[in-house]
């Protein structure tokens, strides 16, 4: 079993909250919506999807209903989360210790999770409270990704992620996504 699928779950969610998968090959997109808490009845059928070259993505923040995409279709937003993709930290330090020390620097409390996405880090905070005002969330997204210099094409509210536990099909050579850190300490 993926463990990183139930870790997602607990970590980044609440056992109702409805997640939208996306599992992407070249222009071939499969779509599946499921509660947080039975996100790991669909180990098998990602893994086949992965083995068969998709990608495989997840969106942060909880769906209205299932069969529905778009930012109007998010009905919350229980985290803020950044993307750094191709570090080169040097120094025989790993990615992750090198983004740490950059959210050390900016004052930023520890984050909840980590992923390595086969070719950079994304950090989750899981917040206190949902936000229900998503052009709120949006600024503060926007605000985070500016601070960090992480991706700033990482705001709008139907984001998708890259789901760990799979391997990163995107480019050559290919890598396996995983959490790399991670802390019940925001929930």
């Amino acid at each position: 079993m993926n463990n990183d699928l139930l870790t997602i779950s607990r970590y980044l969610f609440e056992p109702e909250d409805i997640v939208e998968f996306r599992c992407i090959r070249d222009r071939d997109v499969v779509k599946r919506w499921i509660v947080a808490g039975e996100m790991p009845k669909l180990d098998d059928e990602l893994t086949a999807l992965n083995r068969n070259g998709y990608n495989i993505y997840y969106g942060v923040n909880p769906r209205k209903e299932a069969g529905k995409s778009g930012d109007d279709s998010v009905k919350l937003a229980r985290c803020l989360f950044c993307d750094f993709d191709n570090i080169e930290p040097g120094d025989g330090c790993g990615m992750f210790e090198f983004v740490y020390t950059d959210l050390f620097f900016a004052g930023l409390p520890e984050p909840t999770l980590a992923v390595h996405s086969g070719h950079g880090i994304h950090i989750y905070w899981r917040l206190a409270e949902p936000v229900l005002d998503l052009s709120l969330w949006r600024t503060m997204q926007s605000r985070l990704n500016d601070r960090l210099d992480a991706d700033r094409t990482i705001k709008n509210p139907e984001r998708i992620m890259r789901m760990p536990g799979f391997m990163n099909t995107k480019k050559q050579p290919y890598q396996e996504t995983f959490i790399c850190w991670g802390t019940y300490a925001h929930r």
